[in-house]
């Protein structure tokens, strides 16, 4: 099985800048969803990490040094790197 997420942005050079699994809206957010979208992002390794059901959306800003996440209050700044 094939595991990926349901939306890929990429920055202006091309890496992955935010990865999104989008849930179903009778479908209530979870760890466990959580949990899905960090296995699909152990290959992805996206700057930021999004989960939606449509009504509800957590954001989290990945620190791949630290391994830690943080959950933001908002969808992070597009911004060219250079």
């Amino acid at each position: 099985m094939v595991k990926r997420s349901d939306a890929i942005i990429h920055d202006r050079e091309g890496d992955i800048f935010l990865a999104v699994e989008c849930k179903s809206m009778k479908v209530q957010l979870s760890q466990k969803s959580m949990d899905q979208l960090s296995v699909y992002n152990q290959h992805y390794r996206a700057a930021y990490l999004a989960l939606t059901n449509g009504l509800q959306v957590y954001v989290c800003k990945m620190d791949y040094q630290n391994k830690t996440s943080v959950l933001m209050d908002r969808f992070p700044k597009f911004l060219h790197k250079g």
